[in-house]
């Protein structure tokens, strides 16, 4: 190499967000135009040629990424495996990707996250080191650790010209630690300005802590405009409020071919509760036709998917009749 090492560092930093971006823009055009799974084997191919191996190694990590995303964990990891030693791996997509997927010690997590803030190239991607770490952290057990990781990143972030998803993000954490009334204003305000796919991570979170009023609030645009994942998220909303009909009359507007993946199997949970809620003996049968499409590993390895089959079958617990709306 005919450049000094550092020289070449600020080069290479400066081209690895410049490239996921053409990146994502291609990512973007395919699945536009259903060629979503060309994404991979293109990504897989510039990585192979563009002879920058720290280049190389972010784009194997947005091919893992596209494969989680796309309900596919098992390939995920194999595409990931292609970097080999992850000793040796100074990206911090590339760790952060490898810290979600691969079952390792919680030490050696951290580890990998910690790498990962510390290899980031710019702001922003040390913003979601440090939120992952923070998030890390409080599933530990460690909630003062995290929230001072979390109100490091508001500080840094307020203070930056750049864009504001980093205190976005760390706003939402930080309700998540808390759980205090006073910072869910400013969480949910988060919420609201995300894309489509943030809010339904965002809805999910919700769902997981029983707000199910602010679920709605937050997805009803996105399932007016015929979004199924946020419509799933709705219905599963309104049955955990009681509102078990108008759960019903939602979840009979999706189409059950629709779903793939992890998508497929929050769809056949959500047909069984709204089943088991309403007592529909048509929904039911729409509930154990999605279980069953489900692949038998799926289905033999979730508990709560079993117990959902024994109830379904259960005739004493539908009276043969359709609940009128």
């Amino acid at each position: 190499m005919n450049v000094a090492p550092e020289v070449y560092k600020q080069f290479v930093d400066l081209d690895v967000p410049a490239i996921e971006g053409h990146v994502t823009t291609l990512r973007t055009a395919l699945e536009a135009n259903g060629n979503g799974e060309l994404f991979v084997l293109i990504v897989r191919q510039l990585a192979t040629v563009i002879g920058v191996p720290r280049l190389s190694i972010r784009l194997i990590a947005l091919g893992s990424r596209w494969l989680i995303s796309s309900g596919r964990p098992e390939e995920a990891v194999l595409e990931l495996d292609r970097l080999g030693d992850l000793a040796k791996v100074d990206d911090t997509l590339a760790l952060l990707t490898a810290a979600h997927i691969y079952s390792r010690p919680h030490d050696e997590t951290e580890q990998l996250m910690l790498r990962a803030v510390g290899c980031a190239v710019r702001d922003d991607e040390k913003w979601v080191a440090q939120l992952a770490l923070a998030e890390h952290k409080l599933v530990s057990g460690r909630a003062d650790e995290a929230r001072q990781l979390v109100d490091g990143v508001i500080a840094e972030s307020s203070r930056s010209k750049r864009l504001l998803d980093g205190m976005q993000d760390a706003l939402i954490l930080r309700w998540r630690i808390s759980k205090e009334a006073a910072d869910f204003g400013a969480a949910f305000a988060a919420m609201q300005h995300g894309d489509n796919m943030d809010r339904l991570r965002h809805g999910a979170t919700l769902v997981d802590d029983g707000m199910y009023v602010e679920v709605e609030e937050l997805l009803s645009s996105q399932a007016a405009k015929g979004d199924a994942l946020a419509k799933l998220l709705i219905i599963d909303a309104r049955v955990h409020r009681g509102r078990a009909n108008e759960a019903r009359d939602l979840l009979l507007t999706l189409a059950p071919g629709q779903f793939s993946g992890q998508a497929a199997h929050a769809y056949a949970i959500v047909c069984s509760l709204v089943a088991l809620s309403t007592r529909d003996t048509n929904v039911r049968e729409i509930a154990l036709r999605a279980i069953h499409a489900l692949p038998v590993s799926a289905q033999e390895a979730d508990k709560k998917l079993r117990t959902l089959i024994q109830a379904l079958n259960n005739d004493e617990a539908f009276d043969g009749r359709v609940v009128p709306s």
